[in-house]
């Protein structure tokens, strides 16, 4: 049972995606010293975004999220780097794939709805 995704829909996952490749976090989930490192480190493999790449990421998420065929259980997410959809709008971009957050999953219901959990356990929420 596939679906094409609303234009309501795109939008909301476009602008949350440019959102977070400009302020990424990561979040693994674990309370230990080797983890908070890891998140460090992360976070120094960031790049600062030029100016009119997340308006060019936006255009190619838009572009690839149009043409794309959805069902409830796929959609976009990270683990610790982005899934195919978000990696080649990020290298269509000048986004570095290192500016992705963390175990973040983005799905999309036929009822219109988009469905968010960022983070490790993340608590899922509609946006």
């Amino acid at each position: 049972m596939s679906f094409r995704l609303t234009d309501e829909q795109i939008e909301k996952a476009v602008n949350w995606w440019a959102e977070r490749v400009d302020q990424p976090t990561f979040d693994a989930g674990a309370d230990s010293p080797e983890m908070e490192l890891a998140e460090i480190m992360a976070g120094m493999l960031t790049k600062p975004i030029a100016e009119g790449c997340i308006e060019k990421f936006k255009n190619e998420l838009r572009s690839t999220l149009k043409d794309k065929d959805f069902n409830p259980w796929n959609g976009l997410h990270t683990d610790y780097h982005p899934n195919l959809i978000l990696f080649e709008a990020a290298q269509a971009s000048g986004v570095n794939e290192n500016n992705f957050p963390w175990k973040t999953n983005m799905s999309f219901k036929d009822d219109g709805s988009v469905q968010v959990s960022s983070g490790y356990g993340g608590e899922i929420y509609n946006i």
